[in-house]
C-alpha cells in the first residue's frame, strides 16, 4: 500500500483482473471482452479474468432485492 496517497499496490496480473472485471460490469459482453485482453479461449476470459458478482448479475436481470 501506498501510504502518502492510501493506494493499495497491485500486480499486473491482478490489474488485468480488475480490467476484466470492471468491462462487464458496464455491460460490456464477454466476447468483446475476450478480443482486447488477447484470449483465444472464451474459457479463459470467463471463467479466470472476468469475475461475475452476484448484484451485477441481478442487476443484468432485472431482480430487485
Amino acid at each position: 500500500m501506498n501510504r502518502s496517497l492510501g493506494l493499495m499496490c497491485l500486480s499486473p496480473h491482478e490489474l488485468r483482473h480488475t480490467f476484466g472485471t470492471d468491462l462487464r460490469r458496464r455491460g460490456v459482453d464477454i466476447y468483446t471482452i475476450q478480443k482486447v485482453m488477447g484470449h483465444k479461449d472464451i474459457n479463459v476470459t470467463a471463467n479466470l479474468y472476468v469475475h461475475n458478482e452476484v448484484e451485477s448479475l441481478r442487476t443484468a436481470l432485472g431482480y430487485r432485492m
